[in-house]
């Protein structure tokens, strides 16, 4: 995992929710298992190993097998747009971190800002989005339903 990686992840991790705090145990043990970088998105995959099977997440007794915590921008030194993150948890383990704006990923980029949105609302639909301190669970993590 490279450290600007290490960096949007604990952003996206730092939440004391029993769940979150599961997946912050994970972070030390993840090894990339590919990294994808193209006009608009970049990508990296996950595994962790069997050793560390007792840092899994069981979804056994619940509806769903994973969730996605999508609350975090990252604004990038190299564009004044920001960029949606996405930390994808599915199978009991953080399996993805994908980036994704309008920014070619293919060239070198660095952190100016990494903070968390919330959605604003009018008639039932997101007009636009706030920084915020506060982080609301029910727009931030959407859930994988069972397979």
């Amino acid at each position: 995992m490279l450290p600007i990686e290490y960096e949007i992840i604990k952003k996206v991790l730092d939440w004391e929710l029993p769940e979150i705090v599961q997946l912050q145990k994970q972070v030390p043990f993840l090894r990339t298992k590919k990294r994808t970088k193209s006009d608009g998105f970049y990508t990296v995959e996950f595994e962790l190993s069997d050793e560390h099977s007792d840092l899994l997440i069981d979804h056994s007794n619940e509806f769903s097998c994973g969730k996605d915590i999508e609350d975090t921008v990252v604004v990038l030194n190299e564009s004044d747009d920001w960029c949606w993150v996405t930390l994808r948890e599915l199978g009991g383990y953080i399996n993805m971190l994908e980036l994704h704006g309008d920014f070619n990923f293919n060239q070198p980029f660095s952190i100016k800002e990494l903070y968390w949105v919330k959605a604003l609302f009018k008639e039932n639909k997101v007009v636009e989005y706030e920084r915020t301190e506060k982080r609301d669970k029910k727009w931030a993590i959407g859930y994988h339903p069972g397979y």
